[in-house]
This record gives C-alpha cells, sequence and structure tokens, in this order.
C-alpha cells in the first residue's frame, strides 16, 4: 500500500520544520494507519512525499513589503473548558512569536507567570474527559516541548496510548487534584515511551528539564482552564503581523504560482509534472506489494493539486491506469477553488443557480474521498454542497486560529480516524 503525502503552501526543503514534519507524519502514519492497512509488514509501505515548493512562489525583493505590527483578538467560543485547557497549553508558544518589540498587554484574567491561581475556583477533571480528548490535550503540551519533532511525535503517540490505556483510565477515577492527575498521566506515559525505547533500540525522548514542564504545564492547565473565559484565553495568545504576513504572501504566492504556471493536460507544469511522477511511482510500488491500494493524503493546497490530478491529468493518460483509491483531503481549499471555477475541469453549470453540484471525479482516477476541515481553521473549507459523493466531516483539534490549519498532521487522534475511515471505506469497496 503506497503512501503518498502532498504538502501544502509555504513548504520549503531549507526549512527544519519542514523536514521534520515529514518525519513526523511519517511515523504517525507507520504508528496508526500502516498497522491497519498492512499489519504483516507495516515497516515495509513505501512512504512518498513529492516536494513541490521549490517550484512555488519566489519574490523578487524578499517580501520586504511586508509592514510590521501587532494583531489582536482572533476570537473563539467562550464557556468551553476542554477548549481553554487546549489554547493555554499553547500560550508559550503563542507569547513567543511575537516580536520583542510587540509585548502583550496583560489581559483580565490572566495570570501572570508565577502567579497563583485562586483556590475556591474549579478545575477541569482529566478524569471526565474522553480519551481522545486527553490524547489531544497532552499532545498540544508536548508539542511544545524542546527535542525534534520527531521525538515529540513518538512522545505524542505514547501519550494517546495511555489515553486509552484502561488501566490508566480505571486509576485517574481515584485521583482528584490537577496535580495528582498529571504525575499519574506522567508515570504511565514514562513506562510507554521506556517500552518503546527498548523496541525501537534507542534512548528515551525529551530532555527530562523538558518532562518536569510537561508534568507542571499539565497541571497547571487543568487548574486555569475552568478559570479563564475562552475569549480572555484567545486574546491573550494573539500572534505577530510578522508570522502572519509570512504565511499568508507564501499561501498565495503558491497558489498564483500554481495556478498561472500548472500547463495543460497535453503539457504539465512543472508542480503538476512533481506529483505526477509521484503518482507513477507509487502505481510502481502497488504492482510490486500484490496490487495494495494507492492512499494519498494531502494538506491544504496539496488538495487542490490532487484534484486536478483526478479529473484532468490522469484521465489523459488513463492507458498507465493510475488510480488513487483513497484520498483524505485535510485542511484543503478545493471546495472553494471550485466555486470560484478555478480547476482545469471547472464547468460553469454545476452552481447554485441551477440547483446543482459538481460531479464526482471519475472512478477511473479516484475511489473514496475524505474532505476533512476545522471550524478554527479558517482556510480549510466544507466539501459537501459543492460535489457528489464526498465524505465530508468536521474534525475539532481544539488548536487556536494560529495553529489550527497544521494541527490535523499534529493529532494522534486525527490518523485514528484516518485508519478507521481507511478500513471502512476499503470494505465497502472503496467508497462510502
Amino acid at each position: 500500500m503506497p503512501i503518498i503525502f502532498v504538502h501544502g503552501v509555504a513548504n520549503r526543503n531549507d526549512s527544519p520544520e519542514y523536514k521534520a514534519g515529514l518525519q513526523s507524519i511519517e511515523r504517525y502514519l507507520r504508528e496508526y494507519v500502516c498497522a491497519v492497512i498492512s499489519p504483516d509488514d507495516p515497516a515495509g509501505v513505501p512512504f512518498i512525499a513529492p516536494y513541490w515548493g521549490g517550484a512555488g512562489a519566489q519574490f523578487a525583493w524578499n517580501r520586504i513589503c511586508c509592514p510590521r505590527g501587532s494583531i489582536l483578538g482572533m476570537g473563539t467560543e467562550s464557556g468551553a473548558e476542554l477548549k481553554t485547557a487546549l489554547l493555554l497549553a499553547q500560550e508559550d508558544r503563542l507569547r513567543a512569536s511575537l516580536s520583542e518589540t510587540e509585548p502583550v498587554a496583560a489581559t483580565p484574567g490572566i495570570l501572570p507567570q508565577g502567579a497563583q491561581r485562586e483556590q475556591n475556583l474549579p478545575a477541569l477533571n482529566l478524569s471526565a474527559l474522553k480519551s481522545e480528548e486527553i490524547s489531544d490535550l497532552t499532545t498540544t503540551i508536548i508539542n511544545q516541548l524542546g527535542g525534534s519533532e520527531s521525538e515529540k511525535a513518538r512522545a505524542a503517540i505514547a501519550a494517546d496510548h495511555v489515553a486509552h490505556d484502561p488501566a490508566f483510565l480505571e486509576a485517574l477515577k481515584l485521583k482528584s487534584s490537577p496535580r495528582d492527575q498529571s504525575e499519574l498521566f506522567f508515570q504511565y506515559l514514562q513506562a510507554r515511551i521506556a517500552a518503546s525505547s527498548v523496541v525501537e533500540g534507542d534512548g528515551g525522548v525529551v530532555g527530562m528539564g523538558a518532562w518536569d514542564r510537561f508534568k507542571d504545564s499539565l497541571a497547571e492547565t487543568l487548574s486555569r482552564a475552568t478559570s479563564l473565559p475562552g475569549s480572555a484565553a484567545t486574546k491573550v495568545l494573539s500572534e505577530a503581523r510578522t508570522w502572519l504576513n509570512g504565511f499568508i504572501t507564501l499561501f498565495i504566492g503558491d497558489v498564483f504560482t500554481y495556478l498561472s504556471k500548472r500547463g495543460e493536460v497535453s503539457q504539465p507544469g512543472e508542480i503538476p509534472a512533481i506529483i505526477l511522477t509521484a503518482l507513477r511511482q507509487a502505481k510502481q510500488e502497488q504492482v510490486k506489494r500484490n496490487g495494495e491500494p494507492i492512499i494519498v493524503l494531502t494538506h491544504s493546497m496539496g488538495g487542490q493539486l490532487i484534484y486536478d490530478m483526478v479529473t484532468a491529468f490522469l484521465p489523459a493518460i488513463e492507458q498507465e491506469g493510475i488510480r488513487i483509491d483513497f484520498w483524505c483531503a485535510t485542511a484543503s481549499q478545493v471546495a472553494l477553488f471550485e466555486e470560484m471555477k478555478l480547476f482545469i475541469m471547472s464547468n460553469n453549470k454545476f452552481c447554485a443557480d441551477n440547483h446543482n453540484k459538481a460531479p464526482y471525479p471519475s472512478t477511473e482516477t479516484l475511489g473514496a474521498w475524505w474532505n476533512v476541515w476545522d471550524a478554527n481553521d479558517f482556510i480549510s473549507f466544507a466539501a459537501r454542497n459543492i460535489f457528489e459523493g464526498v465524505l465530508d466531516e468536521s474534525y475539532d483539534s481544539g488548536l487556536s486560529v494560529a495553529e489550527a490549519h497544521g494541527g490535523y498532521l499534529k493529532r494522534p487522534s486525527f490518523y485514528r480516524k484516518l485508519a478507521d475511515r481507511i478500513q471502512t471505506s476499503r470494505e465497502k469497496g472503496w467508497k462510502f
């Protein structure tokens, strides 16, 4: 079963974050997805990650047109304790994204570092959360720690297993205070990581100082979650304009570059050619592995690239027999692009005025299509009202606006759901 991951905009291979992110994604896929589809040989499943960022936008003046300044008020729901806890778990990282010249003003309800919480305020009870929620909360904290992305991915996987461990859940019922619950989780986490390290033949992950911060952070997050309105928690986590400008300019730049240079069906441009090469490689691996399915996971703009593949570029080379059996589009703008009729095969006759939807891609090029979006991710879009046949679902990462767009790919709970959707569609003949 070849798995192809197609990245989104604003990725460059000279960035340590890009390479580390790929390693983490592969680790998650092997832990949750490969084992479900190919239990006898999960390690042997080919992982193909075509890099197209080098063919993306180039800036003649290195984006010196971007001004600097602060922005506040991202907005979130208030009164949701878990959402507030997740935001609090990201507080240190988001504060660090602010430049030294753009300090965050004190916000009512937000405790300054080192301040003591009022003893009579209620705490969020970890035992009241579902396993998936415990996993997401602890993963958020782990992702703020030191260490490589690969190390944090292994720790997050271990935390996810603890969150689903019946023995831990039973023991958790006997702990009432945030500190005791944090200590208990940490004990189980240490044991799980130690066992994993023995199996993989290497040392533990993340420094001990970081683990001390993990225990403190989890305990404080549980303590503060119910005392902070979501709107106040979000306000203090505002990002710097510098970071936002950097992302938006690369986002727009890569989109415009693809649209203006994708070429024709008979003569694909550089970016489509890169994706076609990856699909051809997957086809070769599929033949080697006795016809195992081709699975594609895309993020953001990667979804638009694959939609053009299955509707335009692959039909043009139908003699090669390349078919994507399962496609998961996370954080994509596929529906938005179709609303604007930006795809090669977009047709104006499919629209709200005509009371119809865009047809599903040919089954010769695509089996099942799962579109996933997050309400906190303002550049992900629902597809069910635009396309026929797509399975369209929301995924609540609980992350802030700044973190939500890439949050899907850092959550064990997402990969568990992905594995389940793949298994379900496989049983139905690669459809929903």
